[in-house]
């Protein structure tokens, strides 16, 4: 069955296959000339600088990859936006691991006692080059600090102001000594059982 659209597309093919052997002539042209100002050059001594390879008319016969999805295949193939993305990222140079929690800390350590706004601690890490490299960074921000807060390196003090905290409070503050010193203290040595 013929239809207007098998007529437009046969068209179209026999369109684009006219314009390739037209730029294979070109190209062709185009060659022969780079001959003849090679022998011309040639003529004064010394060898003719040597040209670039030229594509062989056979090398561009071969027909493009196929684009979009598979036939048949219900997965819808991906903007080409969404794969430039982490070719970007790449290109910013990502912070090594734990490069982020080291700047927060030894950012809040520099402004002891005082406490810190989330957006200065954000706008101090763009400045050393440790800012999440998200889309949207304060979120992850967020997030690094909260998990600080809950290993008690970092404390909230309200209206997202984060300040370091002190060392009694990161032993477990109030007095009581961490797990960590009450392993390294030295122990009572015990006597016979009785």
């Amino acid at each position: 069955m013929v239809t207007a659209n098998s007529d437009a597309i046969e068209t179209a093919k026999g369109n684009l296959v006219e314009a390739r052997n037209e730029l294979i002539s070109e190209i062709a042209r185009l060659q022969a000339g780079v001959d003849q100002i090679d022998n011309f050059l040639s003529t004064f001594g010394g060898a003719a600088a040597p040209a670039p390879a030229m594509p062989t008319p056979s090398a561009t016969a071969a027909p493009a990859p196929r684009r979009g999805r598979p036939k048949g295949s219900k997965n819808k193939p991906k903007p080409a936006a969404a794969k430039a993305e982490p070719a970007a990222a790449a290109k910013r140079g990502r912070p090594r691991r734990g490069a982020i929690t080291e700047a927060i800390i030894k950012y809040l350590d520099t402004r002891a006692p005082n406490a810190e706004h989330a957006d200065a601690i954000l706008a101090h890490l763009e400045t050393v080059g440790a800012a999440p490299q998200s889309a949207n960074p304060k979120p992850t921000l967020q997030s690094t600090l909260n998990r600080l807060a809950s290993q008690r390196q970092v404390s909230n003090i309200g209206r997202n102001r984060w300040r370091r905290t002190r060392e009694s409070e990161r032993n477990g503050g109030g007095g009581e000594a961490s797990p960590a010193a009450v392993a390294a203290a030295p122990q009572p040595e015990r006597g016979p059982a009785a």
